[in-house]
């Protein structure tokens, strides 16, 4: 059983149906052409790490269990959650863009979790010691923060530096959709990861740090990368500076934005869109119409959507 659920559905959602399989396998006496039970694989579905409890309902359920963008996401997932190490395992967050999107595409097949998928041929999984370590400073711990601890250390010391109090950038941390149940374990494992990497390497984090040129001239880094991520695109459309007129993030952010809305109009029907739409509907039971300029709804959204509510 392999296909993609909505991002609404838990982990381990197609289990319950592994095993009725299962059940009626055994009723009806179904034999393989060996003459033995069939086997019944189950799918994992993205996103969840493997604890004690969530492998024992899972192994209840199937005889196998089914991995497949997870092992992109990590391919030593089998190996980590034999080893009990979970919190190592890097989630997949079931967003598709870089994996699903890119087949139907015909592009390149990538993760947007891992760099290293689909380019093992162009980056090394251990990382050569350099001879001649340098001081670095890094700018910006958003998602895709440069924090490596299973891999050998390069040798260099690095400073990260994060205008704000956690590490995530654009993630809406606490996500309040369910829907987004992913992002939260994929926000657990980057603060594990960094706490880890701050102990084991010579890196330093500096949260609510907001770097100036100048600042940066003073403390002797022989190099700075900048990795402050992005803004959401807000289209100069008239009337787009109203109050009742917010980007979705800010939305998925404050929901309390939409308290006193009744109506609400969503432009963009992309994947973020329709999810904001979703949200709106069946969590805050709004009215929600989507305007999208395109014939076809799709997956990816190059802007983030507009939602604009009745005052």
């Amino acid at each position: 059983m392999a296909s993609t659920p909505p991002n609404s559905l838990p982990s381990g959602c197609y289990l319950p149906v592994a095993r009725l399989v299962k059940e009626y396998f055994a009723h009806e006496k179904v034999l393989s052409n060996a003459g033995l039970p069939v086997p019944v694989v189950g799918s994992w579905q993205a996103g969840d790490t493997p604890t004690w409890p969530n492998r024992l309902y899972a192994t209840a359920q199937a005889d196998m269990i089914m991995l497949a963008r997870p092992l992109l996401a990590d391919p030593d997932w089998p190996n980590k959650a034999y080893a009990g190490e979970v919190m190592d395992i890097r989630p997949c967050i079931g967003d598709q863009e870089g994996c699903l999107n890119e087949l139907f595409e015909g592009g390149h097949i990538q993760c947007s979790v891992n760099p290293r998928t689909g380019f093992e041929d162009v980056f090394d999984f251990e990382l050569t010691p350099t001879t001649q370590p340098k001081k670095v400073a890094v700018i910006g711990a958003g998602q895709p923060h440069p924090v490596c601890p299973h891999r050998r250390p390069r040798g260099h010391r690095v400073t990260l530096f994060e205008r704000t109090g956690h590490v995530g950038g654009m993630l809406i941390r606490d996500p309040c959709l369910k829907s987004n149940m992913k992002l939260k374990n994929y926000l657990a494992y980057l603060e594990h990861t960094l706490e880890k990497t701050c102990k084991e390497y010579d890196l330093s984090l500096e949260l609510n740090s907001e770097i100036l040129p100048e600042t940066l001239k003073h403390k002797g880094f022989d190099s700075v990368a900048v990795s402050v991520g992005g803004r959401a695109v807000t289209p100069n459309l008239p009337g787009i500076n109203q109050n009742n007129i917010v980007q979705a993030i800010d939305l998925f952010r404050e929901p309390e934005l939409a308290t006193r809305a009744t109506n609400v109009l969503i432009i963009g029907a992309g994947s973020v869109g329709c999810e904001a739409a979703h949200f709106l509907t069946a969590e805050l039971g709004k009215k929600v119409t989507i305007v999208e300029i395109a014939a076809l709804c799709h997956a990816r959204s190059v802007a983030m959507p507009i939602v604009a509510y009745n005052p």
